[in-house]
Order: C-alpha cells, then sequence, then structure tokens
C-alpha cells in the first residue's frame, strides 16, 4: 500500500457529528492549588501547527475544535511536569480547558489555557482510574460491547490479529441528546470502547483502537485497525525505528540541534500505521521550528516533509 505524497502541512480530520457542543470555559486557573472545571474539549490531536492545535474529540456531539496557543498556555502530562510544544504530535490523548474569545475576535480560535495529555506517547490512553467501564447510558453492557468491536475488528483484520495482538480497555456511553443538527448517533446515543493493540513480537508496535458503537448495536467508526484481510500487507511492519531514521535521512531531514524524536501511531486521514520522524533547527526562549517527516510503517513510503513550529 502507498500514499500518496502530500505537498502542504493540512490535515484533515473526518468528523462523525453534525453539530457543535461548546462546554464552558476553564471554571478556575490551573495553577496555584486550583482545580479546573470539566474540559472544553477532550479526544486525540489531530494537527498541530503553528501556535495552534486541531483536536479530535471523543464525543461524537462535538465538532473538530481547533484551540489557539499562547505563552501562557500550560501544557502538562496528568501526571504533571512542563512538555514544549514541540512534543505535541497526532494521536496524542488530550484534555483541552479553553477561554471563550473576545467580542472584537469572534473570527479567531479560543484560546487554550491549558492542555493535559494522557501521554507523550500516542500509543497510551489515560490511565484506568480516569476511564474506567460506564455503559448505563445505552443499556448495553461492557461485555455485549467488547463483543461488538471484537466482531467488526475480526471482520476488517482477522481472527488471529484480535486473538494475539488485541486487548480490551474499557467501554463508555454516551446518553442520547436532545440536538436537532446533531447527527442520529448522538440523537440516540452512542457507546466508545477502547482496546489496545500490542505486538510483543514489535515493541514499537502499541496502539489504542477505538470503536464507536450505536445505541442499536451497529458499529459507525472504527480507528486504529489496519485492512489486513484486504491487504496482508497493511499488519506486517518491517521498518523499525532505525529503519525509520534510514528513510528519514534518505529524505533530507537535518540533523538538528537536538536528537530526533520517533512516533509510531495511526494516522486518522489515511487510516495507516506511521512513523512521525521530526528534529528542531530553532530553540529560543520562547519559539522553536523544525521538520517532520511521516514514513508509511507498512512500506516505508514518505507521506510527506512538513515544518513545525511552536510559541512557548
Amino acid at each position: 500500500m502507498r500514499l500518496a505524497t502530500l505537498v502542504t502541512f493540512v490535515m484533515l480530520i473526518p468528523v462523525l457529528s453534525g453539530c457543535v457542543a461548546r462546554r464552558g470555559a476553564v471554571a478556575s486557573a490551573a495553577d496555584g492549588g486550583k482545580s479546573a472545571g470539566p474540559p472544553s474539549v477532550q479526544g486525540r490531536i489531530g494537527h498541530v501547527g503553528g501556535a495552534e492545535i486541531e483536536v479530535l474529540p471523543d464525543s461524537l456531539a462535538q465538532e473538530k475544535s481547533v484551540a489557539r496557543l499562547a505563552k501562557d498556555t500550560q501544557i502538562t502530562t496528568i501526571y504533571g511536569g512542563y512538555v514544549p510544544l514541540s512534543d505535541l504530535v497526532e494521536g496524542q490523548r488530550v484534555r483541552v480547558w479553553l477561554t471563550e474569545p473576545a467580542k472584537d475576535t469572534v473570527d479567531r480560535a479560543p484560546l487554550a489555557v491549558l492542555i493535559v495529555i494522557a501521554s507523550e506517547d500516542p500509543a497510551v490512553g489515560w490511565p484506568e482510574g480516569s476511564a474506567r467501564n460506564d455503559t448505563k447510558a445505552t443499556g448495553l453492557k461492557a461485555e455485549d460491547l467488547y463483543r461488538i468491536a471484537k466482531k467488526a475488528i475480526v471482520a476488517r483484520a482477522g481472527n488471529s490479529f484480535f486473538d494475539n495482538y488485541v486487548t480490551p480497555m474499557w467501554a463508555r456511553s454516551y446518553p442520547p441528546e436532545d440536538c436537532q443538527t446533531c447527527t442520529e448517533d448522538v440523537r440516540r446515543g452512542y457507546s466508545l470502547i477502547a482496546l489496545r493493540f500490542r505486538m510483543p513480537e514489535l515493541s514499537f508496535v502499541d496502539a489504542i483502537i477505538d470503536c464507536v458503537v450505536r445505541s442499536n448495536g451497529s458499529v459507525s467508526r472504527l480507528e486504529g485497525v489496519p485492512s489486513c484481510i484486504k491487504d496482508p500487507g497493511e499488519c506486517i511492519f518491517p521498518y523499525d525505528e532505525a529503519a525509520a531514521r534510514a528513510i528519514a535521512e534518505r529524505a533530507g531531514l537535518e540533523p538538528g540541534l537536538e536528537p530526533w524524536k520517533f512516533h509510531f501511531h495511526w494516522h486518522v486521514k489515511f487510516e495507516a500505521y506511521v512513523w512521525q520522524v521530526s528534529n528542531t533547527l530553532e530553540e529560543e526562549k520562547e519559539t522553536g521550528s523544525g521538520q517532520l517527516v511521516l514514513i508509511n510503517a507498512n512500506d516505508g513510503h514518505v507521506v510527506g516533509i512538513y515544518r513545525w513550529s511552536r510559541i512557548t
């Protein structure tokens, strides 16, 4: 399988919802010992570019969110500790607290006050204690949801893929919403099931599978599962970090000021696993920039070469 080369730094995120359900801004300061209110959006990072990030929400009642970053924006892991913007990559699980834009800047994205990531590794989800099974909203039990997710995964990747590499993590249901402009899934209620995809023989293959199930038990979205039945090559990952390094070097990625960073993760748009290799070319007190190379993890094809920048 080969992916078309990109010539611009653009990420298109598939959105299943038909409405925007903006939640409240930060209820209180995130630092100084005070706790923040519920996050404005929780999901996966879809794109990081310049002084903005794009988030693909877990909730189908929300469309993708774009947040502006400023020097006062705090970025931490769930365990605390500063995270530079350059360490944000697509696929990471995030919770973002936003402020409403001022009246004279309504055409601008809201400002992110606080960003909390589950881990710098896109394959790592929220700790078990922060995402327990809660499936009362739709009446489907967790074991039923796991069976539905398994059937969908097996249909795409085969029994051996599921039996050898997939482990259920948690299931959560969302109640119906009275929203005329939302999708039928949101109006009727739905469930989100998270499963771990891990190949013990390949330590770098460790990712999260998302399965969205409608209230009637049908699957509306499945992410993180390669189409191994149609193309067995999608379940073969012959390129490890060393191979990704060699490909990035041939693609012209410069050495940079710091060691390169490597991330293996599912690419939402291309529906494939990729290696993301990035460098740092400029690093100052409040700014930084560099390049990244996106590589198809199945055939080693260079999907694209992009620029990244940050403001801390």
